[in-house]
C-alpha cells in the first residue's frame, strides 16, 4: 500500500511538474511594435511580404518568425505630393522577444 501511495505521489510530481512552452516558443515568432509618429499610415512589409497598416500617431504590434536579418519596410500610405516615404530596417528576432521600431 505505502509503495503504491508512494509511486503515485511521484508519478503526480513528475507530470504535475511538467510547464506547457508558450505559443511564441512553439511557433519561434517575436513581435515587433511599430510606434507610428506621422499624422499619415503607413503599409508594412515582413521580408517582402505585406503584413498591414501601421495607424497614425499610434503604435501597431506585428509577430513576426524567429531568425536572423528579418527584413522591416515602411512606405507611407497617405499624404505625400510626390513620392511616399520609405524606411527600412532589419532585425534577429529570437523567440517571444519584443521589438520596437519608430517611423517615421
Amino acid at each position: 500500500m505505502r509503495k503504491a501511495m508512494l509511486l503515485g505521489v511521484i508519478a503526480v510530481l513528475l507530470f504535475g511538474s511538467c510547464e506547457k512552452k508558450e505559443e511564441c516558443e512553439t511557433l519561434n515568432t517575436g513581435k515587433v511594435l511599430i510606434s507610428n509618429s506621422s499624422n499619415n499610415r503607413y503599409e508594412i512589409s515582413i521580408n517582402g511580404v505585406y503584413k498591414g497598416l501601421a495607424a497614425a500617431n499610434n503604435i501597431t504590434e506585428f509577430t513576426m518568425q524567429g531568425g536572423n536579418a528579418q527584413q522591416l519596410r515602411a512606405e507611407q500610405h497617405e499624404g505625400f505630393i510626390v513620392t511616399p516615404t520609405v524606411k527600412t530596417t532589419s532585425f534577429n528576432v529570437i523567440s517571444c522577444s519584443d521589438y520596437s521600431w519608430q517611423i517615421p
